[in-house]
């Protein structure tokens, strides 16, 4: 994975996985029945791994995915396998360790989140997190004390040797909300969207929800003008994992659950604009967006639609057996 000078490759999200730069392979999380590669203009499988990974990344052919190491529990390892020969292991590197009440995960969820980049030789992961205390007898106080307190990380794993060198995050208030909507009713977590912050902020108006998109710049906690997205019934928002794309749909009794035809409002965060009205299939999870089409996880397949037409082009079948929980479409 050669980079020129201190060029930062980011991964090219796609649900349970990761697709390769030109957008011509996708590489998923297949449960237990490890890793699998394939095309993405017609779904045809181009080769299996017998590894239970996570794709994170993929670039001059090798792809970096982390798995979980149940000996001692709580750890992460990266795999570097070769796109090129039916995903040959290349190398494993160290175990990645974490404080202390903090219990890793290879799918980002609301306690565990974390986002994969390549800086030269090295994969780097930024990891955040939630102290959690899992039951049982009291805990010490000083576990107590930090139950429910956001950490945050930085792990440098080297796609050479293997090795690992871990640190606090440079940032750990960088998703900090400005001060006007501190006491706002936030519906997702902030996220980053080229320079600036991006929230949903929902309120009530009459029987209604509303729906607004807040950006700011978080070096000066400046607030730009705030957008309005949509109002309904119990609406559900949904961030893209590259931060660009918004899905929101309604869960109100008015569409469940006899309704097979509940709207998914597609926008784009960049605009503050919808692009698209599709129909929201119940379950539907992972979406990414690339190019002219929706990628999602539903009814253990991945989907792809057309999302001038609203047309399913295709369905690629998943393991029955997955080994990581995947999260609906909700924050």
């Amino acid at each position: 994975m050669d980079n020129r000078g201190s060029n930062i490759v980011k991964p090219v999200f796609f649900p349970a996985g990761v697709a390769d730069p030109d957008k011509r392979v996708a590489y998923i999380e297949d449960g237990a029945a490890g890793i699998e590669a394939f095309e993405l203009n017609d779904s045809q499988s181009v080769w299996r791994s017998p590894i239970a990974a996570r794709p994170v990344i993929v670039n001059n052919g090798r792809l970096a995915a982390l798995r979980l190491v149940s000996e001692p529990p709580d750890r992460l390892q990266l795999v570097l396998l070769d796109t090129n020969d039916a995903g040959r292991l290349l190398q494993q590197s160290e175990p990645v360790t974490f404080p202390p009440q903090i219990v890793p995960s290879i799918v980002s969820g609301a306690a565990f989140q974390y986002s994969a980049v390549i800086e030269g030789n090295d994969v780097v992961l930024k990891w955040s997190a939630h102290m959690r205390y899992l039951g049982g007898a009291a805990p010490p106080s000083y576990v107590q004390s930090q139950t429910g307190v956001r950490h945050n990380g930085v792990v440098r794993i080297n796609l050479v040797t293997g090795t690992v060198a871990t640190s606090s995050s440079e940032n750990p208030d960088e998703m900090q909300l400005p001060p006007p909507l501190e006491t706002a009713t936030v519906m997702t977590e902030p996220w980053c969207i080229g320079d600036e912050l991006a929230v949903i902020v929902g309120e009530i108006a009459g029987d209604q929800q509303v729906l607004r998109l807040e950006k700011w710049n978080p070096s000066t906690a400046a607030l730009r003008p705030p957008i309005r997205l949509i109002n309904g019934e119990a609406l559900v928002s949904y961030v893209t994992p590259d931060g660009r794309y918004l899905l929101i749909h309604s869960e109100s009794q008015a569409f469940l659950p006899v309704s097979n035809d509940i709207p998914w409002w597609l926008f784009s965060v960049e605009r503050g604009q919808q692009i698209a009205r599709l129909k929201y299939e119940r379950g539907a999870a992972e979406a990414c967006v690339l190019d002219s089409f929706v990628y999602y996880i539903a009814a253990a397949a991945i989907k792809s639609v057309e999302i001038a037409s609203g047309s399913v082009m295709w369905q690629h079948a998943l393991s029955l057996k997955p080994v990581t929980p995947r999260p609906p479409l909700r924050q």
